[in-house]
């Protein structure tokens, strides 16, 4: 018999993004509800995770070679 896979439901993330260091430490109350890791995505308050938002290109500017700083 083929053993079964399990995949567990995370309902919230609310812990955040935790090091690499703590993240095997299943007896932490904050492992149940925190991320290994969040890359371009903003945590919400209430537990949900949303994409970062993106840059938008407005044009280049007039001296485009020095470069500019906003």
């Amino acid at each position: 018999m083929q053993p079964t896979e399990y995949y567990a439901i995370q309902p919230a993330f609310t812990g955040g993004e935790i090091s690499a260091d703590v993240a095997s430490r299943v007896d932490i109350e904050k492992y149940q509800l925190s991320l290994l890791q969040a890359e371009n995505a903003n945590i919400r308050p209430y537990g949900a995770v949303r994409k970062r938002p993106g840059l938008l290109y407005c044009g280049t500017t007039k001296g485009e070679r020095e470069g500019a700083a906003l």
